[in-house]
């Protein structure tokens, strides 16, 4: 809390997706620094950051009345905002930002925060927009793409219920993908650090093996 708070990276609106220190490390090519970047990440991380403040700071200290305000002016654009180009900011779908909105409505849902408006708005049309930005096609989730997991990890998110089909068919497609090793392949290259990448690869492996089970089990399929 205190990072978020005093970090220099914080521009007055958004907290960064990407940091100039990024550079002096190994790192996948999309996590190379390229300076203003807010059109590229939208509100990720900024939303979900928001929605952290939100549920666990003290709500008389200055950093929750910033998350207050960030969290608005969020779903503001969300809602009636336009990109750069002139179309409407909710018809760009980015995986990251969806999730950090998802993140943010839970959160204040759960805090039961009234002050905010237009947060049943926003919640509303990411559950009607989820039917467009969900990958429904099963042939492409041994691919990088938008699957139904990358957004729903228990019967509890806001989007399960409206898309419950295809989420448990994709359940279904994760028992019956476990490789040789009895855990998941990732679906990602660096294309560069190959050593690097090495190590990393096999930790990714353990995050979804974690992952995939810990959602297995909450969907009642172990």
């Amino acid at each position: 809390m205190k990072y978020l708070d005093n970090t220099n990276d914080f521009n007055g609106n958004y907290w960064p997706a990407l940091v100039k220190s990024n550079d002096d490390y190994p790192h996948a090519p999309w996590w190379t620094f390229r300076g203003n970047i807010e059109n590229e990440w939208g509100y990720n991380p900024t939303a979900k950051l928001a929605g952290f403040i939100l549920r666990f700071a003290d709500k008389d200290s200055d950093i929750y009345h910033k998350a207050e305000i960030i969290t608005q002016q969020s779903v503001d654009r969300y809602l009636s905002g336009t990109t750069p180009e002139g179309k409407m900011y909710k018809s760009i779908y980015r995986e990251g930002e969806i999730n950090c909105y998802i993140s943010l409505i839970t959160s204040v849902e759960r805090n039961e925060i009234k002050e905010l408006s237009g947060i049943s708005d926003l919640k509303n049309e990411i559950i009607k927009q989820s039917k467009e930005f969900l990958e429904h096609d099963a042939s492409k989730w041994n691919t990088y793409c938008r699957k139904p997991s990358a957004f729903i990890n228990s019967p509890e998110n806001i989007l399960y219920e409206s898309n419950r089909e295809i989420m448990n068919s994709e359940l279904d497609f994760m028992i019956g993908n476990i490789n040789k090793e009895g855990i998941w392949d990732i679906t990602w290259e660096w294309n560069g650090y190959e050593r690097q990448f090495a190590i990393s690869e096999n930790w990714w492996k353990a995050h979804f093996a974690v992952s995939n089970l810990v959602m297995l089990r909450r969907f009642g399929r172990l």
